[in-house]
């Protein structure tokens, strides 16, 4: 409900067909074991359903074994998706089939002006800071490299929304910071000095933290979007920027090394 899907099924003005459908796909080996396992799957799925609306109760002698003599000589097709409605099971009170249908605060147009506008911060410089662009992707973050001093700084900003107001997001990444000794503490205690939150995330083999420096800023009227966007990317970049000096002495990553990562930012929070 209120999904991504949900809402673009929910504004059709035709019938719905295959390529509407959300497409749910099984990777297997044709005339193979592997095809008769997705067959069993699939009519298992089914049965599934129909028995959580209209049975609640499993079948009897349900087979757990693959019978592939069995199951080779049978039909070859895939089962077909359940296309009618499922009845529940359980009693609907009247209360609850009655209600207002209420639309979404926002439509598709206006949804594609808030990202239009975004987009048009690439057209703006941002006041005396230096940024070079990565070619943009259609719904993708807007992602640069700044030049702070001699050195670099990749950045990322997010289009978001904060109630009725549109929002930008920008990540600036620091890198990985490993976890022995005083290392975290000290990035606690360099923290507290910046000018912007930092965040860190624990990785999942090594024990280190992948650091970053977030912030946001609120958009007004139009035509001050360059300069909040611009304030806010100085502060988040000279952040990012002070804080990988402190933690990892010698080292300017490009953005390359984190492009991919900012690039899933954008699918985890959208």
């Amino acid at each position: 409900l209120r999904s991504q899907n949900d809402r673009r099924l929910s504004a059709l003005t035709h019938g719905l067909g295959d390529p509407e459908r959300l497409q749910v796909y099984y990777p297997h080996l044709e005339e193979t074991v592997e095809s008769l396992q997705v067959r069993r799957v699939l009519r298992k799925m089914d049965r599934f359903l129909v028995l959580m609306h209209e049975g609640l109760a499993a079948e009897e002698g349900d087979e757990r074994t693959l019978h592939v003599n069995r199951e080779i000589l049978a039909s070859t097709e895939y089962p077909k998706p359940i296309e009618g409605r499922l009845q529940t099971a359980f009693a609907i009170p009247p209360w609850a089939l009655s209600g207002e249908q209420r639309v979404l605060g926002r439509s598709a147009l206006d949804a594609e002006a808030a990202r239009a506008r975004f987009r048009d911060l690439l057209g703006h410089p941002l006041g005396d800071l230096q940024v070079v662009w990565t070619p943009l992707t259609q719904w993708g973050p807007l992602m640069g490299t700044a030049r702070v001093g001699a050195r670099i700084q990749p950045f990322a900003l997010y289009l978001r929304s904060i109630s009725q107001r549109l929002c930008v997001r920008c990540i600036s990444p620091v890198g990985e910071v490993g976890v022995e000794g005083d290392v975290l503490l000290e990035v606690i205690e360099h923290a507290r000095e910046l000018p912007a939150p930092v965040a860190g995330i624990l990785g999942r083999e090594d024990g280190s933290y992948d650091v970053t420096v977030e912030d946001d800023v609120l958009l007004g009227a139009a035509n001050y979007d360059a300069e909040r966007v611009t304030t806010l990317v100085r502060r988040v970049v000279n952040a990012a920027d002070t804080l990988e000096q402190d933690l990892i002495a010698g080292r300017d990553a490009a953005l390359s090394e984190f492009a991919v990562d900012l690039a899933r930012e954008e699918d985890v929070n959208a």
